[in-house]
């Protein structure tokens, strides 16, 4: 018998290159600016939403909604080139 090559490992390491361009880790970083300023400037009191409870969680979903939002302008620019 032949053994099994684990071929899922490369696929991901290929994905994982690819979601990590240059839009998507400059979008990653304004969204994890955008979401310090908010904490800092959000009128509500600290602690009693989820999201504005911490600085690092805070900082984490704005670094995603800035992520999403870069890889959605990347894929659209990606698909008009073709």
């Amino acid at each position: 018998m032949e053994p099994v090559k684990n071929k899922s490992r490369f696929g991901i390491r290929i994905k994982i290159k690819e979601l990590l361009n240059t839009i998507n880790l400059i979008g990653l970083t304004l969204g994890g600016i955008g979401g310090v300023i908010y904490f800092l400037n959000a009128d509500t009191i600290h602690g009693t939403f989820p999201i504005t409870s911490s600085l690092f969680l805070t900082i984490l979903w704005g670094a995603l909604i800035g992520f999403l939002l870069a890889d959605i302008l990347y894929q659209s620019t990606k698909k008009r080139k073709k």
